[in-house]
C-alpha cells in the first residue's frame, strides 16, 4: 500500500488528508513515507 502511495505523490496527498479525519496516525505514517 505504501508503494502505491509513493507512486502518486500528487493525488495521494489529498487521499491522505481525508484519512486524517478518520485516523491521525495514518497521516503521520503516510507523510513520512512521502518525505522519505
Amino acid at each position: 500500500m505504501v508503494q502505491s502511495m509513493c507512486e502518486t505523490s500528487g493525488p495521494a496527498k489529498v487521499r491522505v488528508w481525508f484519512h486524517t479525519t478518520s485516523g491521525k496516525t495514518l497521516f503521520d505514517k503516510s507523510y513520512t513515507a512521502t518525505n522519505s
